[in-house]
């Protein structure tokens, strides 16, 4: 199975760092922005990333290789600052800035945008490959 495009229902971006690539651990940094979902909205989301998952893995299973390790799933109930979930559940995304130098931002018809800022609290969806 090769990648899989998945786009996230429109949701409200958190620690957003899509206009530019968060340097602050390793250089030349990551692109990255946490997606902050209605539960009930995420619900067919979160389904469709666990089928891919599962077929991956099955997938796996049937070629005989190696059994790759698997990582943290990239979602988790969302939760207050004092540790109260809030009903959303958040998304992280991320990608190399070595991979992609500019993250593509389409608006709602689909037209390429140029020189936008997208910042935490902007209202957005993602389109990202599984």
């Amino acid at each position: 199975m090769k990648g899989i495009k998945l786009t996230t229902p429109m949701g409200v971006a958190k620690y957003c760092w899509l206009n530019k690539p968060d340097t602050k651990w390793e250089t030349p940094g990551d692109f990255k922005v946490n997606l902050v979902l209605d539960k009930e909205e995420a619900e067919p989301f979160i389904e469709k990333i666990e089928e891919v998952l599962s077929d991956l893995i099955e997938e796996q299973k049937l070629s005989g290789k190696k059994k790759v390790k698997e990582a943290p799933l990239p979602y988790a109930d969302e939760t207050d600052d004092e540790g109260n979930p809030t009903g959303n559940v958040e998304f992280k995304f991320k990608t190399k800035s070595t991979i992609k130098p500019k993250i593509p931002m389409f608006d709602s018809k689909g037209t390429p945008m140029f020189d936008v800022n997208v910042w935490a609290g902007s209202k957005i969806k993602i389109s990202s490959l599984l």
